[in-house]
């Protein structure tokens, strides 16, 4: 029986995300599957006893690179899930608070070695242990490229992803080494949520009301959709707390709300389904996603979505979703009057999803890799 240890990123309790989800649903596929599975988030766990290792991350450079540092030390092979994006390279707006303002305006490689220095510092006894020198620090890209050219295979979620990544780092001769692996849903589960009209009498909620669920911060473009929903005058629920650093953000998002916009800070996962269920659709409007789970989760349970035009999300929605440009307000309100006017729900959008995004299948392609 072969044994995977799979590393989380060391905030994901706290600050749990979709990321956090795949690597749930890898592990229980796996163990269904006959393979021990141990997920941790401690980069000095002892490796000695597993087969494989899985990396998830790159938008967390030094911590992915930490967890390499522990494979080469005992020699394991590990399978990488890039689930990334240059953030760089998106049209997020800054916003409004000193620190932001001047973290924005630093060059590149000012920002990699202030993160380099802050996460030394915080993590001094991982860096001696693998006998991490400084400068293998400094460079967030440096991290990145060596990453990905030792790892055994690379799983992106979507060929768009791997484009990207290639666009980024040229690694067109590493693509024998490329094995896609789509984002899913836990259709089981999904199929088991009925509309229950009465949660919105718990929560206290309008009759008609469209949702967004999902961490709040700039990536995820809550301001522009609030903007937009207080534009239209729809009633707009949106589920989830401030991501990671986002306080600030988050507290812009809830100051510029009217009274059409309602916040729920954290919810049982069903509790959502079933919010979601009710609604007159779901949005997320982010400047990137792969695709999004909550996205994926919306369509299996029957609602429409709108979700931003770029590359990964429509290569899992193709012309099923109604897009915005998620830099444009005007846009955001458009999507959101075209979809309080849908009238039913796409049952083929719902077919094809449960068709080709169920964990069980989107995952099986694993077996050949370990």
């Amino acid at each position: 029986m072969k044994k995977i240890l799979i590393f989380d990123r060391m905030n994901s309790s706290k600050f749990p995300g979709g990321d956090t989800v795949q690597i749930h649903e890898i592990q229980k596929f796996l163990v269904n599957n006959g393979y021990r599975v141990k997920v941790s988030d401690q980069p000095l766990e002892d490796l000695r006893k597993y087969d494989y290792v899985f990396i998830f991350n790159l938008t967390n450079p030094l911590e992915a690179y930490v967890h390499m540092k522990a494979c080469e030390k005992h020699q394991k092979p590990y399978i990488l899930f890039p689930v990334y994006w240059n953030l760089d390279s998106l049209k997020m707006p800054m916003y409004f608070n000193i620190k932001s303002l001047a973290k924005n305006l630093l060059p590149k490689a000012m920002k990699s070695l202030i993160r380099s220095i802050v996460f030394m510092k915080q993590n001094k006894e991982i860096i001696r242990n693998f006998n991490i020198k400084p400068r293998e620090l400094l460079s967030a890209d440096a991290c990145i490229k060596r990453i990905i050219a030792h790892a055994y295979y690379i799983c992106p979620n979507s060929n768009a992803e791997w484009e990207h990544l290639n666009d980024n780092f040229t690694l067109n001769k590493l693509n024998n080494k490329v094995k896609v692996i789509y984002n899913g849903i836990d259709v089981e589960k999904l199929n088991n949520i009925n509309q229950d009209d009465s949660i919105k009498e718990k929560y206290k909620l309008p009759d008609n009301y469209i949702c967004c669920v999902g961490g709040i911060g700039p990536r995820k473009n809550q301001l522009n959709l609030v903007n937009a929903a207080n534009q239209a005058d729809i009633n707009l629920v949106i589920i989830g707390q401030a991501s990671s650093g986002c306080e600030n953000y988050y507290n812009l998002v809830k100051s510029t709300a009217k009274s059409n916009i309602y916040f729920i800070d954290h919810l049982p996962q069903n509790e959502v389904f079933k919010i979601v269920k009710s609604s007159k659709g779901h949005i997320q409007p982010s400047f990137i996603e792969t695709p999004g789970l909550a996205s994926l989760e919306a369509a299996m349970l029957g609602v429409p979505i709108i979700v931003a035009n770029t590359a990964p999300v429509k290569e899992y929605f193709g012309d099923s979703a109604i897009y915005c440009e998620p830099d444009k307000v005007d846009s955001i309100c458009n999507s959101l009057i075209m979809l309080k006017g849908t009238l039913v729900s796409n049952d083929s959008f719902q077919h094809s999803v449960i068709s080709n995004y169920d964990w069980n299948l989107t995952l099986e392609k694993l077996k050949t890799l370990v």
